[in-house]
């Protein structure tokens, strides 16, 4: 009778034990492969997998004590089943403790980080469609100026003065000019020079018919230009909507920064930072442009000539909520030392829980 209370006992025990190390790995798994079932589904496989991790433990124990024909081919088959289970218990035990002590750092280092890099893509993106606009303007103007100033010369030329054939050539090179990019700028033909409407014009000599021609054609090509100074801004004005996306995003992130980030500082909760992260991601991590994680991420360039990750300047919140992509990185190297996530200062809380589970059931006669 003593014995079955002792042994009740040291039950209950590894039952409390169990319990806390499977609502660790409840948490884990929830914001993993099982994200998309309630948290009890969870727990209860999590603790069904510390049952059969117990039970796997105790039929090693009763082997090993077998002093009669023990059979190594169940020992063996009961430790894969031990470790497997132990193992998965452990990694997500884990994974459970670095997040619910670091999650509200990791995601607020992300979300800085995405709010600088808004701020920084959305200042280059400005001077750069400004500088482009600037650019193609002054690129027309140059050349339709120098074409401008040929056509004074030529009109008032001292062998001809008038307005001849090479008026007219040169005339049509500024349309070329004009013409030459219409299509970039989604805009009809220019025309100055009219084969039909100014045929009358041609050769004409006399000075005060020449002078009237002159600001005719002169008009003309500043008309023309300034319609491709519209063009141009126009097009640059669109080229703009991205800007726009990005203040928009950029005006998200600091929303959340401002509602969320208070909400989760030193929670100390899993829940509450997967919670949080489910937001940011839904509506900004998802959102960010795509060049954003390279952004976070330090590589080199390997001798077979490929882009190799060496860690994380900033660890992404969407791999700390993932046990494997947690001790994937933990274990190459990829987390940077200033990201403030101790995966190995966990390893002994995790130990703890599970040994002293096993311990109990260990302890445990069943016969």
């Amino acid at each position: 009778m003593k014995q079955i209370l002792i042994n009740v006992a040291l039950f209950l025990g590894y039952c409390l034990f169990a319990a806390i190390s499977a609502y660790m790995t409840a948490n884990s798994i929830n914001s993993g492969w099982l994200s998309g079932v309630p948290f009890f589904v969870a727990y209860i496989v999590a603790f069904s997998i510390s049952l059969i991790a117990g039970v796997a433990l105790t039929k090693i124990i009763k082997e090993i004590k077998n002093p009669v024909n023990p059979s190594k081919s169940m020992t063996i088959f009961w430790s894969i089943i031990f470790l497997v289970f132990w193992g998965w218990s452990f990694m997500t035990n884990v994974h459970y403790a670095v997040v619910a002590n670091h999650g509200d750092k990791v995601i607020a280092a992300q979300l800085h980080s995405c709010i600088a890099y808004l701020e920084k893509q959305r200042a280059a993106a400005d001077e750069d469609v400004a500088k482009k606009a600037a650019q193609a303007q002054a690129d027309i103007s140059s050349r339709v100026y120098n074409l401008r100033n040929n056509f004074e010369a030529s009109l008032e030329s001292k062998g001809f003065y008038g307005f001849g054939d090479d008026c007219i050539q040169i005339l049509k090179q500024i349309e070329n000019e004009l013409n030459s990019d219409t299509t970039l700028y989604k805009e009809g033909k220019y025309v100055i020079y009219n084969e039909s409407y100014d045929k009358n014009d041609r050769n004409t000599t006399d000075r005060i018919a020449v002078q009237g021609l002159k600001t005719k054609y002169l008009g003309r090509i500043n008309s023309c230009l300034n319609r491709k100074y519209d063009a141009i801004n126009k097009y640059y004005n669109a080229q703009k909507e991205n800007t726009d996306r990005l203040e928009e995003t950029l005006q998200i992130a600091k929303e959340l920064e401002v509602r969320a980030l208070p909400q989760i500082k030193d929670s100390g909760k899993f829940k509450d930072y997967h919670d949080c992260y489910d937001d940011i991601y839904t509506k900004l991590l998802s959102k960010m442009p795509e060049d954003y994680k390279s952004s976070i991420e330090e590589t080199q360039i390997s001798e077979d000539g490929k882009t190799e990750l060496v860690k994380y300047k900033i660890y992404p919140s969407e791999r700390m909520f993932n046990a494997f992509n947690l001790w994937q990185d933990w274990l190459k190297g990829y987390i940077s030392d200033d990201s403030d996530i101790d995966v190995g200062g966990k390893l002994p809380w995790a130990i703890i829980v599970d040994v002293m589970a096993f311990i109990l059931i260990g302890l445990i006669k069943w016969n």
